[in-house]
């Protein structure tokens, strides 16, 4: 289910059931607490009888706790459509429909047992009971809804089978809350002999509040207290959580000043990239938005060095030396071929050059030398290839 506040997927008349149902079910709890069960006068009612692991688990998916005051609220069909969208709203964050999809509807079998083919109340069931009278939106909700007409006295509801078991004992069921209210119920059991007529024990027993019918000793008395397990205590205990939790986020949306957090463990203001690998998972430190010169990045430059092989590096230049001097050995050549007729014409022309800039001379004797030596290689080579021709004319 989508938690978008916008998300109507939840029909209005989905929404209007369960208000009406949280409506009905609190207004059942005070009437029973506040009338019902004080009244000094000896009455009846009629009781539809809930199992309370289903019931306590229903409360929760439905936000009971949070939504029954505002429910109970709601006198007119005018009343309920103003609640219908903060109701909406509340089901998406709870996820409701799914969760009441997930439910399903509550079996009352699980409150009977089969004897020679016959249903028979469980007496020792995980039961509550509501007024018939506000559990009518609940109808469709249960599956073999077990309703009962029972007798009430001193705070005490008295509950027993009107067909009991032929040659069997009886089983007188009651239910009372003591002087506390609005908590959960307890049950007694008194186990009868099969031939006992329970309305008489009923009257008898309707003279006495609870304490003093503990306290006889005439009856097989089994105590239940209080009505509950330990999934129904969970259930109750994660619908006031859930409750917490819904008033926090509506504290939290509430605006706020504008803050960045970021948090740091042992690090300086500027980022040091040594720093950062050194301390990849540091916390962050609160920094207020507006200042400057709050982040440095001058060490965070790139910078990129070339590394060399020195022995590649030498083997390289050796390589281009001798291709230079290769090249400069072919260029000095004819360079000192053009000296070399200039000095045949005038030898004066040399000199004087030479005397005037010892560096030209220094680079003409370095030159003239290269270049005799270029010529003693190209002579000696020619001359060997001379003598070679004229062996093989010979031959």
């Amino acid at each position: 289910m989508s938690k978008n506040n916008k998300d109507f997927s939840l029909s209005d008349e989905f929404i209007k059931k369960h208000i009406n149902m949280i409506k009905e079910l609190y207004e059942g709890e005070i009437f029973l607490d506040n009338e019902v069960l004080n009244s000094k006068n000896k009455t009846k009612s009629n009781f539809v009888l809930f199992d309370k692991d289903w019931l306590d688990k229903w409360k929760t998916i439905v936000g009971y706790e949070t939504l029954k005051e505002k429910c109970i609220k709601c006198k007119t069909e005018a009343d309920v459509n103003s609640l219908i969208n903060e109701v909406r709203n509340l089901f998406i964050q709870l996820n409701t429909k799914e969760k009441l999809d997930k439910l399903g509807k509550m079996e009352s079998s699980k409150l009977k047992k089969i004897s020679s083919k016959k249903s028979y109340l469980n007496e020792e069931s995980n039961f509550v009971p509501k007024l018939a009278f506000n559990s009518m939106f609940f109808t469709k909700s249960i599956n073999g809804m077990i309703t009962i007409n029972s007798e009430i006295s001193k705070g005490i509801i008295y509950i027993y089978e009107p067909f009991p078991e032929k040659n069997k004992e009886q089983k007188l069921i009651l239910l009372y809350k003591g002087n506390e209210q609005n908590k959960d119920f307890k049950k007694s059991i008194i186990t009868l002999p099969k031939d006992e007529n329970v309305k008489n024990v009923i009257k008898d027993l309707s003279k006495k509040n609870i304490e003093e019918i503990l306290n006889q000793k005439e009856y097989n008395i089994k105590n239940i207290n209080p009505i509950s397990n330990k999934e129904g205590e969970k259930a109750k205990d994660e619908g006031e959580k859930k409750k917490k939790e819904i008033e926090d986020d509506l504290e939290k949306s509430k605006p706020k000043a504008r803050r960045s957090s970021l948090k740091e463990n042992g690090l300086h203001t500027k980022l040091d990239p040594e720093n950062l690998l050194k301390y990849p998972k540091a916390q962050r430190r609160s920094v207020s938005f507006g200042q400057v010169n709050t982040f440095l990045f001058k060490k965070m430059k790139a910078n990129f060095e070339e590394k060399t092989d020195d022995t590649d590096s030498k083997k390289v230049n050796k390589e281009e030396h001798k291709k230079f001097v290769e090249f400069r050995k072919k260029s000095i050549k004819n360079e000192f071929l053009l000296v070399k007729e200039m000095m045949k014409k005038d030898q004066n022309t040399i000199k004087e050059l030479e005397d005037s800039d010892e560096e030209v001379k220094k680079n003409t004797d370095q030159n003239v030398k290269i270049g005799k030596e270029e010529l003693n290689e190209e002579d000696s080579s020619e001359r060997s290839n001379n003598n070679s021709n004229d062996s093989q004319n010979e031959d």
